[in-house]
């Protein structure tokens, strides 16, 4: 499994000056890959049991080790599962396609402009970041790909990925992105991370210039809007946005109804206002983390984190911490007090408008009709002579301030109600120079005057009937108004106490589960410690998982780590004793060879005997 040097190669040319060939695999470097070990000990380069019994190179790890050219002898190593190939400088890397058992390939940092077609059927993981791609590569070929690196290329636009079926974990940080557009058909994509790029930046549209013969080309198209172009990935749980500056609006998302956590750290995002837009686009998001954000400003961490919760009431997490009942009674609060403080500042407008609907109206005291004496003939003369208020002034100043119709029957209304106050005092003053002796004679002048009065009386009866109908409309609308308000306290409360029951019934619920969550993680721990077989490990394991136990749990990851070391030194064992049992029927078809023998010769000395006897 050694890489031929070539030293006998330049030992046969004699005294000729050997070609200086260029750094390669040889034996020398491949006895110092498997000498060197991993910070817990294990050996980076290692030789194992292949499936068929036989032994074989299945991990290589040549990193950092100046190779400059691939070479041929490489494919033979059909059994290689892991390769490493960082911080070498190979141009060239086609002659990887032959290595159809590989499951890891690590090509960082080797300068790549471009990943030639690969048929690896079977390879999961795909490094190739600090590269100098410009394009995405074409994933086509890796049949059963799931977690694909691009971090630190100069990759500036994803509209020529093709997608790919298996894809679950997507990584392009510190890149040139500038929008969303080309991350499509991925149905199996949880986790997209595209940080340290340049999304949310809006290019400048170049205008066309006019060719030689003076034509002017027909101007591009704008670019896309910057968080539009997700399709096809209805899996996607995680989307890191975290240190893209230019990001500063969350308008036109798509394709991320799944999200449930999603990375704003470091973005230009001024308002904590504009986060409340991540609900239309991301119904079902949990957990969100804004640290160094633009609208974070001078604000404390609690009072931020209320803040939040005001336009995302339904978050789990914020900035990795998780929310808890107190901290989130304290955003419902908050919110309770600010849509108090709204409805109290519109029921006021309100009332403001109405007050200046009223004061626009300029309405007298009402007469009372009983009550209020006629003029006398000194006060007669002092309207006359404009000491006291004006009618006409009075409605024209009303009539400027209402409609033309309303103005109109208004000034009409007080210049009959004038016309009738003078004629009822030259009346009075009529009926006051009578003599009581020339009666009859004065019967026409009498019933003038009653007939004015009742004209006044009736003027006098219609002003007070439309002024109180008015003061009834505005005390019925004041009343609407109070009930109205009435009627949005009893919503909020009523809404309040169910968000609070169904709030409390989810964290009782929760708590329940994380309480059953817990004591599989114990039990199991437990079965761990008692070094049990693994039947009881597995049965274990299924007990666990049905407890909510999750697999990237630390427990449940030393429980399958100790199933698989049981299996191996199951194996191990059952491979001894195979060894042990061939062994030992060896030796009995020996002895039982010797015996054999042992009394052949016996018999023949036996007949040697008798014929000298005889």
């Amino acid at each position: 499994f050694l890489f031929d040097s070539g030293s006998e190669s330049c030992a046969a040319m004699g005294d000729e000056e050997p070609e200086e060939l260029p750094p390669t695999f040889t034996a020398e470097l491949l006895q110092q890959c498997l000498q060197e070990r991993d910070e817990s000990g294990r050996m980076k380069t290692r030789i194992e049991r292949t499936a068929k019994g036989t032994y074989a190179l299945t991990h290589l790890d040549a990193s950092a080790k100046e190779i400059t050219v691939l070479g041929e002898a490489i494919e033979s190593y059909q059994f290689l599962t892991n390769l490493s190939l960082a911080g070498n400088k190979i141009p060239d890397v086609s002659g990887l396609g032959k290595l159809k058992s590989l499951h890891s390939l690590n090509l960082s940092d080797m300068d790549l402009a471009a990943l030639p077609e690969l048929d690896l059927p079977w390879c999961q993981y795909l490094d190739l970041q600090i590269n100098a791609l410009t394009k995405p590569p074409n994933l086509q070929c890796f049949s059963m790909l799931v977690h694909v690196v691009l971090d630190g290329n100069k990759i500036e636009s994803m509209t020529e990925f093709q997608g790919h079926p298996t894809v679950q974990i997507l990584s392009l940080r510190e890149n040139q992105l500038t929008n969303l557009d080309g991350f499509r058909d991925m149905p199996e994509l949880t986790r997209l991370v595209l940080s340290k790029n340049s999304i949310g930046l809006i290019p400048e549209v170049e205008e066309p210039e006019p060719d030689e013969e003076g034509n002017v080309p027909p101007p591009k198209p704008p670019p896309p809007p910057p968080l539009m172009g997700i399709t096809g990935c209805p899996k996607l749980e995680l989307l890191d946005l975290s240190a893209n500056e230019p990001l500063k609006v969350l308008d036109d998302f798509e394709g991320v109804e799944s999200v449930t956590e999603v990375n704003l750290a470091g973005a230009s995002i001024e308002t904590v206002t504009e986060l409340g837009k991540l609900t239309q686009w991301m119904p079902n998001l949990l957990s969100i983390s804004i640290q160094d954000t633009a609208c974070v400003g001078d604000l404390e961490e609690d009072d931020l984190r209320l803040e939040v919760l005001l336009v995302l009431p339904d978050i789990h997490k914020f900035n990795g911490e998780k929310v808890t009942s107190s901290q989130r009674r304290k955003g419902r609060a908050l919110a309770a007090q600010r849509d108090l403080e709204s409805r109290q500042k519109s029921a006021r407008e309100r009332l403001t408008a109405a007050s200046d609907r009223v004061a626009a109206l300029n309405v007298p005291a009402v007469v009372e009709e009983e009550e209020e004496p006629p003029p006398a003939e000194g006060e007669a003369e002092g309207e006359e002579d404009g000491e006291a208020v004006d009618p006409e002034a009075a409605a024209a100043a009303a009539a400027a301030k209402l409609e033309e119709k309303q103005a109109a029957a208004e000034a009409q209304r007080w210049s009959d109600l004038e016309t009738a106050t003078l004629e009822l005092d030259a009346a009075i003053a009529h009926c006051k120079s009578l003599d009581l002796d020339k009666e009859e004679e004065d019967n026409e002048a009498l019933e003038g005057a009653r007939t004015v009065l009742d004209r006044y009386e009736r003027i006098v009866k219609l002003t007070k009937v439309h002024e109180l109908r008015h003061l009834e409309g505005l005390k019925e609308e004041l009343e609407s108004i109070k009930a109205v308000e009435g009627a949005a306290w009893s919503e909020c409360e009523q809404k309040q106490i169910e968000d609070s029951t169904a709030l409390l019934e989810k964290l009782e619920a929760e708590k329940a589960a994380d309480e059953a969550r817990l004591a599989g993680e114990e039990a199991l721990a437990n079965l761990l410690d008692e070094g049990l077989g693994e039947e009881e490990l597995v049965a274990g394991v299924e007990a666990a998982v049905a407890a909510g136990v999750t697999e990237d749990s630390e427990v449940m990851q030393r429980a399958q780590q100790a199933i698989e070391d049981i299996r191996a030194e199951a194996e191990a064992a059952a491979a001894a004793a195979a060894e042990a049992e061939a062994a030992e029927a060896e030796r009995l078809a020996a002895e039982e060879a010797a015996a054999q023998d042992e009394a052949a010769g016996a018999a023949e000395g036996e007949g040697e005997g008798a014929e000298e006897e005889g």
